[in-house]
């Protein structure tokens, strides 16, 4: 058992459905408005979860690493356009997503130093059932590099 949602989860329960082995496998890609940008600027970051998979995840939760040049937004946390204002990079709880749903999230950063390069990335974690089991799951997302320019580039939003 573990804690998720405010209940207990009981993986001992064999689930009713399982996975297609061939699409057993949500993607999570994280992307972001402008590819190169300057310190004091502000950057928003979408990480789009698409549940591939013919199995529900549950438990869903959205793990972001926020490099330290980076400044996070407090209250900027959006899931499908609701604003999460309570929650953390570290933690964004998503609930259940069921096969093919697709869930948005999105948050800012101001860029507070010049840094070359910038990585972010994000993890999923979660519960799907394979083969009347319940697992735990753990799906990486890409690596999205945002380049900082200290004197060559400009942001390409209107500002």
């Amino acid at each position: 058992m573990f804690f998720c949602n405010n209940s207990f989860f009981n993986f001992n329960n064999c689930c009713v459905s399982t996975c297609t082995p061939t699409a057993c496998g949500p993607t999570v890609v994280v992307t972001c408005d402008n590819c190169c940008t300057r310190v004091c600027s502000e950057v928003t970051f979408t990480v789009t979860i698409t549940n591939t998979a013919t199995c529900t995840i549950e438990c869903a939760a959205l793990h972001i690493n926020v490099p330290r040049s980076f400044c996070f937004h407090p209250g900027s946390i959006q899931v499908d356009s609701t604003p999460q204002e309570t929650a953390t990079p570290e933690c964004i709880s998503l609930g259940t997503i069921a096969p093919s749903a697709t869930v948005t999230v999105t948050y800012t950063v101001t860029v507070m130093e010049c840094k070359r390069y910038n990585k972010t990335q994000a993890l999923l974690t979660g519960v799907v059932c394979c083969c009347c089991e319940n697992k735990k799951v753990k799906i990486p997302s890409n690596v999205n590099c945002l380049q900082v320019c200290c004197c060559c580039c400009g942001s390409t939003t209107s500002e």
